[in-house]
């Protein structure tokens, strides 16, 4: 739902989910998911997110991601290619960058 209107919008899906994701906090999940892997690290893809989220959106959607293994840090089992120079780790997605 887009306020009250039903919308057709582009989810996540990922094993660590029981079902696809369109929103997080209320907001497209997608377009914050998308640079992840161009992040230099953890704290510069929230200041990303933050262009888009209030920054305690974006950082609670980090956390949310990580818990379910969607966002990956160094310390976390690596589920893709790690970003030359990053500490953090994104899951790729299906029509991303």
């Amino acid at each position: 739902m887009v306020g009250d209107r039903i919308q057709a919008r582009l989810a996540i899906m990922h094993p660590g989910l029981e079902q696809p994701v369109a929103f997080l906090d209320g907001h497209d999940v997608v377009p914050l998911v998308r640079p992840a892997s161009a992040a230099v690290n953890l704290g510069h893809l929230i200041a990303l997110w933050s262009d888009l989220v209030p920054p305690s959106t974006a950082s609670r959607t980090a956390e949310w991601l990580g818990e379910r293994g969607i966002l990956l840090t160094d310390s976390a089992e690596q589920a893709g290619p790690p970003v030359e120079g990053t500490s953090a780790r994104a899951t790729p997605l299906p029509g991303g960058p």
